[in-house]
């Protein structure tokens, strides 16, 4: 779907024109009392999404004055890693098409009405970027003969959190244990050959609710900045290959293939462990997910100029999909999704092991995920968005 001219535009009030709109709309005591009215921060901007207007909510969630951020943008004024990326600032980088804050702005102004949607923001952080997840709402308002728009957020991202607990709990969890209760439902009935293999399969599910809920406390850890790094010599064919022989077992790789495709150069190198299996292990996931029955996943390391790993499946992500990729609350299989799988894996590689985590998906390519780490290691008392 195309998107409307406006929302690539830079257009912007000029200071003194700010001034003058402030002034307008401080001259009617009703939107005062209105905008300081709403329970949550709300602005009032003009027709080029800028803010004239705020209420003290808004000062409180910032933490500045009022006139720090008049003139902004919202996605500028909430610290949005996307607001600095072109020129125009909030709304004109390719990410902004799918930002609900700018679709809820426009589709009020276009409409006439309350426009009510969701929002990702990301914004930098010590250890990495930091997720907010938001419900916007964009009013219409005409005072003085000039069009504004009252907008208004809600902080969902303890929501959102905790929708991502329950889901992990009663989907990849509870699917777990369901298969080891029908295990020992039937346990009595199994002997010599099939017993040991029932008992192979029951330690491998618990291994996998384990799993889950280690992953789990490492992200949150790792959110508030806590998570400590413990250093080692990894080899990287024994990671590779041990991970392919695990999530070669997961459901999601049901008629599908994982190879190590090439290991080049020095295996050993020195990183965290159990970090890099969190990353490569949830990257490997989502690719398992993405490609169809008889289709191969490769995992692929090289240790020149640095130690390098790479994650590819034959499909092809939607424009829509790359813009979000790296989004917290956002998953590939809507709301059945968990939406923490290349996120948690770019936080853990930039915030904590000091690499970078891209990608790369094409059409006669297929998706490729690229986790390159320093040369040098990160030392363990170190933390911050790398540069």
């Amino acid at each position: 779907m195309g998107l409307p001219t406006s929302f690539a535009s830079a257009e912007r009030r000029s200071p003194q024109e700010i001034r003058r709109q402030t002034a307008v709309l401080t001259a009617n005591p009703i939107v005062g009392r209105l905008l300081d009215g709403y329970p949550e921060p709300a602005v009032v901007l003009n027709f080029e999404r800028q803010i004239v207007l705020a209420n003290d909510k808004l000062v409180a969630l910032l933490g500045r004055p009022r006139e720090g951020f008049i003139g902004m943008r919202p996605g500028e004024a909430l610290g949005c890693i996307h607001g600095k990326e072109e020129a125009g600032g909030c709304g004109t980088s390719e990410f902004c098409r799918e930002c609900g804050a700018v679709l809820s702005i426009l589709g009020s102004q276009q409409s006439g009405a309350v426009d009510v949607r969701e929002c990702r923001i990301t914004r930098a952080a010590p250890t990495g970027d930091a997720a907010l997840d938001l419900r916007v709402w964009s009013t219409p308002l005409a005072v003085g003969g000039e069009s504004f728009t009252i907008f208004a957020v809600r902080d969902t991202t303890d929501e959102k959190r905790r929708l991502v607990l329950e889901r992990m709990f009663f989907h990849d969890v509870l699917n777990a244990v369901g298969g080891l209760r029908s295990i020992l439902d039937f346990w009595s009935e199994f002997s010599g050959a099939d017993a040991r293999e029932m008992e192979e399969t029951a330690r491998q599910l618990a291994e996998q609710v384990m799993e889950e809920i280690q992953a789990h406390r490492d992200l949150a850890t790792a959110e508030s900045g806590d998570l400590a790094l413990s250093l080692a010599t990894v080899d990287a064919h024994a990671l590779l290959a041990n991970l392919a022989q695990i999530y070669g077992r997961h459901p999601v790789a049901t008629r599908k293939t994982i190879a190590v495709a090439r290991i080049r150069g020095t295996r050993t190198f020195t990183s965290d462990d159990v970090l890099l299996r969190r990353i490569l292990g949830n990257l490997l996931k989502n690719a398992l997910e993405a490609s169809a029955p008889g289709e191969t996943v490769s995992l692929v390391f090289e240790s020149d100029p640095a130690p390098a790993f790479s994650v590819h499946n034959p499909a092809v992500m939607t424009d829509s999909v790359r813009r979000q990729i790296f989004q917290r609350s956002f998953s590939t299989k809507g709301a059945s999704g968990r939406g923490i799988g290349a996120w948690s894996a770019k936080l853990l590689a930039e915030g904590y092991l000091g690499g970078t985590l891209s990608f790369r998906s094409a059409p006669g390519e297929g998706t490729t995920f690229t986790l390159a780490l320093p040369a040098s290691p990160r030392d363990p008392g170190v933390r911050g968005t790398p540069s």
